[in-house]
């Protein structure tokens, strides 16, 4: 949210010498294209069909289903947006799902009940997120954190099923530090936030290995579909994407097409040097019909698993 040290960096409530577990088995994909999809809180056309032919747009892709602070907390576990659902819809279809818990307005109680839900819809790992504060992004409510990214490895390894983590190592204090102790807890992987060039990724990558860390990272290749999702990810909280990448889709005569060659750009300099087991596909495609921006994801994650083969 701002300058102040993360909270979680140094949190009394963590032991000083967590209990070290052995992460399970992940079956990711060689390589690895991870794509971020939203399920539509609000939409009239066919949620369960969406998802269906998703499968198709996703072939040889991971879904990442998020649990984003701007959509509406659900009052019950039904209808077709229900992420359970969507889960079991991709899974289906061939897609496997790496879904999002995080830590906002949720105990371990509450984020135990999710675990075991998606366990038994058959996703391939949970995706253990502190969670973004409304306030960082400009929305007007409050937020408690009843367990946070460390906890929730812990939680979802205990259930039985893989954990991922993320890392955002454009924001203040020791984020090396924080992935190793991710990693002792039990997670299988790493997803890691934009923090700048394709050089940037690649030294904090070193320095991880330098470090000792073991676990496979996924790199993140920004999607900006028009000048305002520019705008908007350049504000995004523990992001940093290049100012000149911004620029070239801002003033672009087609933004939309210019950040789909930026975004191809970046992935084929990532898949040289071997640092990453693949990249994580986020952002915004510029189009506002659901259907329209999982087709135009699709064709450029397909692009991208051809840059990587």
């Amino acid at each position: 949210m701002d300058e102040r040290p993360c909270p979680f960096l140094h949190d009394e409530r963590l032991p000083d010498q967590p209990i070290a577990r052995l992460a399970l088995p992940i079956k990711l994909p060689h390589p690895v294209v991870a794509v971020d999809v939203r399920a539509p809180s609000e939409w009239d056309g066919d949620v369960r069909g969406l998802w269906r032919r998703a499968g198709q747009a996703l072939r040889g892709c991971v879904a990442l289903l998020g649990e984003h602070v701007d959509n509406p907390r659900r009052e019950d576990d039904s209808g077709p947006v229900d992420p359970v659902v969507v889960v079991e819809l991709l899974g289906e279809a061939g897609v496997p799902v790496i879904v999002t818990v995080t830590g906002r307005d949720r105990g371990l109680a509450d984020a135990r009940r999710w675990i075991d839900r998606y366990r038994a819809a058959g996703a391939l790992a949970v995706h253990c997120v502190t969670g973004d504060h409304p306030a960082a992004l400009g929305i007007d409510r409050s937020a408690t954190f009843g367990c946070e990214s460390v906890t929730l490895v812990a939680e979802v390894v205990e259930g039985g099923i893989a954990a991922t983590v993320a890392e955002s190592p454009a924001s203040p204090g020791d984020r090396i530090g924080r992935l190793l102790l991710k990693e002792r807890v039990g997670a299988s992987a790493c997803i890691l936030n934009h923090h700048g060039s394709v050089s940037d990724m690649a030294m904090f990558a070193d320095a991880c290995r330098g470090a000792g860390l073991r676990l496979p990272l996924i790199a993140p290749v920004p999607m900006i579909g028009s000048a305002r999702s520019a705008l908007a990810l350049a504000k995004f909280p523990g992001v940093r994407v290049p100012p000149d990448l911004l620029r070239r889709v801002i003033h672009a005569r087609d933004p939309a097409s210019e950040g789909r060659a930026v975004a191809l750009e970046v992935s084929m300099q990532l898949a040289q040097g071997g640092r990453f087991a693949g990249v994580n596909l986020s952002g915004s495609t510029g189009a506002t019909d659901p259907w329209e921006r999982l087709r135009i994801t699709g064709d450029l994650a397909q692009n991208i698993l051809a840059i990587w083969a």
